[in-house]
């Protein structure tokens, strides 16, 4: 079954809001002096995904469209 435009629309405006969420809380739990390598995998994982949610969502190829 394929998606449609509005589905992909909603599961990329639903990943870019969860990545930008759990950036903010890693950088928190930086902050209160966490040093976990789950912290430090989530400063380079999460941006990543909202950076990507945000291409997808906003970029050149969603102008085209």
């Amino acid at each position: 079954m394929a998606m449609t435009d509005e589905s992909r629309r909603k599961l990329n405006v639903f990943t870019f809001v969860v990545g930008a969420a759990l950036t903010i809380l890693a950088i928190y739990d930086l902050s209160i002096g966490e040093r976990a390598a789950s912290v430090w995998i989530a400063i380079v994982c999460w941006p990543i995904v909202a950076a990507t949610s945000a291409h997808q969502l906003w970029g050149p190829a969603a102008r085209r469209t």
